[in-house]
């Protein structure tokens, strides 16, 4: 540097400009360190790469174009560039999470998250784009122009120090915890089937959406966002019903999170549908006035669930046919089987006969499940919405043979048995469904298809993003979030029933324990429960119409 002649007076101001700008220009290499002169897409993917490897994850990686430049305090362009690279994949929801973490572990290199899209898919897995941006420093002549030696060290001062205040303010960005706070956001979806987090979204504001299921699943979600740390958050859920959609909004603050009940109007078509049941055609009333034993009172029951009381207060063994669906209403009194049987014609289903009576539809065209002897050892059911491929696999494992079955093969089935030969149960499942089948070493052949697809692998599934297949035990549920179908007795006792999530019948006598209440007693106008204050409330049957 060429001597410079001072004054006495510009001495004393050089030499607290120097000290200043040392003390400067050390607090902006200690954070330039941790940024890169320029950016390498190259090297970054590498590092995402390996990091999404070590979490178990797939992702696809792409630097969004156009570097976007930081302007200073005075709306002047800094050297700092941000660099934005997108990741998206799909995977489970813990080693999502898992990923984060590893991403925020690069305490070298300065980076943020700038958003993070979640949506959840059938089976639990999780489709998720996330976006980090990445700040690079370039080298820049901050001499300005020519000029006397203080005015260029007070130009040189005031850039650095603008600099400075955005490099800090990056860093803090960086250590603020938003990548911390979205791992939270995850580790708050419960890890429950009854709970459906359809979407999540993290940046500058950070929200979930979904829908929940039961009391239990509501208690345990609440708590979840509790222990997540968030401060406050406005959780608003819906007021009434077993299955509630809910959104949350994460918001800042350190207070508890407040709960805000809705109506189920209030939220959108999205969001409601999850809660939505599937349509059901009324196939229209049962009534017999017998002599027999058998009572039994049902308001708008399903077909499966109708005969799963059926089975249950007579221990008669049923399967449904998977084409028949609707519900009916039952208004029996002193009613025999056979009574019963009979009088299902006005609901336009023919029950055959025993030991395993199958309900089908009075104008179908399936074939009735051949007479043969029946020898495998007995097995026991009880099941009302279950996936037909699902049930032919377990009877893989029950007898040792495997079930192949024609790859466009789908639908559910109900099926009531106990103490029957497993053939025999087989033979009506496939009859059940439409299909034939013939047995080729130890192998099961359904239908007409060669060589079929093995029933235990996975198929591509129906879309539903309802919980299709939800079954909850009664402890799981409050009084609250059942739906009384009916009662039904063959002695003094009542016993009574109702729906559960989704769409799953249930009975319960005197004693039961739910979740919030206990089943008081049960008699021919409703339910009484005693709460846990002892508060003593009823739920009224509603009268066959």
């Amino acid at each position: 540097m060429p001597a410079v002649s001072l004054r006495a007076n510009e001495r004393s101001e050089v030499r607290a400009l120097q000290t200043e700008l040392r003390d400067v220009e050390l607090r902006l290499e200690q954070i330039r360190r941790r940024l890169p002169h320029d950016f390498d897409i190259g090297a970054e993917e590498t590092f995402i790469m390996q990091t999404a490897a070590a979490a178990r994850l797939k992702v696809r990686v792409k630097a969004v174009e156009g570097a976007e430049t930081l302007p200073d305090a005075n709306g002047l362009p800094s050297p700092i560039r941000l660099h934005r690279v997108e990741i998206s994949g799909r995977g489970e929801i813990g080693d999502l999470e898992f990923f984060l973490e590893l991403l925020e572990k690069r305490t070298w290199r300065l980076g943020d998250l700038d958003t993070l899209r979640v949506n959840r898919e059938s089976g639990g897995a999780v489709e998720f784009a996330a976006q980090l941006v990445l700040p690079s420093f370039a080298i820049e002549d901050v001499s300005g122009p020519g000029g006397n030696y203080v005015e260029a060290l007070r130009r040189r001062l005031a850039k650095e120090q603008a600099n400075l205040t955005l490099l800090e303010s990056w860093a803090r960005r960086s250590e603020s915890g938003r990548m911390a706070a979205a791992r939270a956001l995850l580790r708050s979806i419960p890890d429950d089937a009854a709970a459906k987090v359809t979407q999540v979204r993290a940046g500058d504001q950070m929200s979930l959406r979904g829908a929940i299921v039961g009391a239990a699943a509501r208690g345990k979600f609440e708590a979840a966002l509790q222990d997540a740390g968030f401060g406050a958050s406005r959780i608003t859920i819906a007021s009434e019903g077993a299955c509630r959609p809910f959104s949350v909004e994460v918001l800042p603050g350190t207070v508890k999170p407040s709960v805000i009940p809705r109506s189920l109007k209030d939220f959108d078509k999205g969001l409601a549908s999850l809660c939505k049941g599937p349509a059901a055609r009324s196939l229209g009333s049962v009534t017999v006035r017998g002599k027999g034993t058998l009572n039994v009172r049902l308001l708008n029951a399903d077909v499966a669930g109708a005969f799963f009381v059926l089975h249950d207060v007579t221990g008669e063994n049923f399967i449904v046919d998977s084409n028949v669906s609707g519900r009916i209403n039952l208004d029996l009194e002193n009613a025999s089987l056979q009574e019963t049987f009979a009088a299902m014609s006005a609901a336009g289903l023919v029950v055959s006969n025993g030991p395993l009576h199958r309900v089908s539809l009075a104008t179908g065209s399936w074939s009735p499940t051949p007479e043969q002897t029946y020898t495998g050892h007995p097995v026991s059911f009880s099941m009302q919405n279950a996936d037909v491929r699902d049930v032919f696999c377990l009877f893989t494992q029950i007898t040792g043979l495997g079930v192949a079955a024609p790859a466009s093969l789908r639908g559910r089935t109900a099926i009531f048995v106990k103490d029957l030969p497993w053939d025999r149960v087989i033979s009506d499942l496939i009859s059940s469904v439409g299909l034939t089948y013939s047995i080729e070493g130890t192998r099961v052949i359904l239908g007409a298809e060669r060589p079929g697809t093995n029933v235990c692998e996975a198929v591509a599934p129906v879309s539903d993003s309802r919980f299709a297949s939800l079954v909850l035990p009664l402890p799981s549920l409050a009084a609250s979030d059942l739906e009384l179908a009916g009662r039904a007795r063959t002695g003094e006792a009542w016993k009574a029933y109702a729906y559960a999530p989704w769409r799953t019948m249930h009975s319960f006598e005197a004693g039961q324990q739910l979740f919030d209440a206990r089943v008081r007693s049960i008699g021919p106008s409703g339910v009484a429960f005693e709460g846990e204050s002892g508060r003593v409330f009823e739920i009224p049957f509603d009268p066959v119409q």
